[in-house]
């Protein structure tokens, strides 16, 4: 039950990230639907646990070992993961050092420094490294969401505030879960192979998938429901959930900034840690040289991630998870054969 947990925490780490936490994703991709959207939650909810229980029976079965293996080391389908994995995590390190220059008045760069040198001791404990991180701090950026949905909220506090909804990516709520799904998906795919360590039994991986569909939708109906309070005017704010806390107090927006901070670090810390075992030879070597770059690239900044570059990067998502699943069913041999081909 132990491993089952880890392997939970590791995967809610992955899929809420600095986004989730911050209410963006949530209001972007779902609450503009209306009560559609509540149901886009749920479906997208339930597709995650549908993935993450077949990749976990699928690569036992077959003994595929990399998500190289498993889509048919595409060369395009690992440069676009990988460079979604390197531009997200560059924007987190730039996101890390915006927190401390926003909640410490500490300049930017110094934050982002802290933040690199943190990605990179993590890292060089490898996987061992991720797993105590998601442990640690996943089960604190749970219960701040939590808190933070149910507070007291006086419904006028925002009735000044001026903002126009703008025109979004996609008009159809099945859509916008689709691709919630796909972008994801390239974070969390490359994780869930790590998982096979765990050796974790049909039952065990079963009872992986159900306890992440629950938390993911437990924290995103409770987060969907708190947005929809304030609804769009709330979006006036680069980070919804932190001005939500801000109107319980400045006791409460000071601690939840926190929870914003970690869920930035387990977005680092899965985005970097998939890219470096994706590209693992010299693995310590190519760790520095990550971080020493998402620091010099910190002021790039991270406004506009989730609006622009995660729905398009959510249909090469999706593709990717279509190849998986095709490759996927294709006889345990046939894999191998495959696999020649494509060297």
């Amino acid at each position: 039950m132990l491993n089952v947990l880890r392997c939970v925490f590791i995967i809610i780490g992955t899929i809420i990230g600095a986004g989730f936490a911050s209410g963006q994703e949530i209001a972007v991709f779902f609450n503009r639907f209306g009560v559609l959207g509540l149901y886009g939650i749920i479906l997208a909810c339930a597709l995650f646990g549908v993935i993450i229980f077949w990749i976990l029976y699928v690569t036992a079965q077959k003994n595929i070992r990399t998500l190289d293996e498993l889509v048919g080391n595409h060369k395009i389908l690992r440069f676009i993961n990988s460079a979604f994995l390197l531009i997200s995590f560059c924007i987190m390190i730039a996101g890390i050092g915006a927190f401390f220059e926003q909640q410490f008045e500490i300049s930017s760069f110094v934050g982002a420094f802290v933040g690199a040198t943190i990605c990179f001791l993590v890292f060089s404990y490898r996987y061992k490294g991720l797993e105590i991180f998601n442990t640690v701090l996943v089960p604190f950026i749970i219960l701040g969401i939590l808190l933070v949905s149910f507070g007291k909220y006086d419904l006028s506090a925002l009735d000044k505030v001026k903002y126009t909804l703008q025109s979004s990516f996609t008009n159809h709520f099945l859509l916008a879960s689709i691709l919630y799904v796909g972008y994801n998906s390239l974070m969390l795919m490359p994780i869930l192979f790590t998982l096979k360590s765990y050796d974790l039994s049909r039952r065990g991986k079963v009872a992986v998938a159900i306890f992440s569909f629950l938390i993911l939708c437990t924290v995103g109906v409770a987060l969907f429901r708190a947005i929809g309070l304030f609804f769009p005017k709330i979006l006036a704010f680069q980070l919804p959930t932190l001005k939500l806390a801000s109107l319980l107090g400045p006791t409460a927006k000071f601690l939840y900034g926190f929870i914003i901070l970690f869920a930035i670090f387990t977005t680092a810390i899965s985005c970097g840690y998939s890219f470096l075992e994706m590209n693992e030879k010299n693995f310590m070597r190519k760790n520095l040289g990550l971080c020493v770059i998402a620091f010099l690239l910190s002021g790039i900044g991270f406004s506009g991630l989730v609006n622009t570059m995660f729905p398009i990067f959510g249909y090469f998502g999706v593709f990717e998870l279509l190849v998986a699943v095709f490759r996927g069913k294709a006889p345990r041999g046939e894999l191998r054969e495959k696999e020649r081909r494509y060297e």
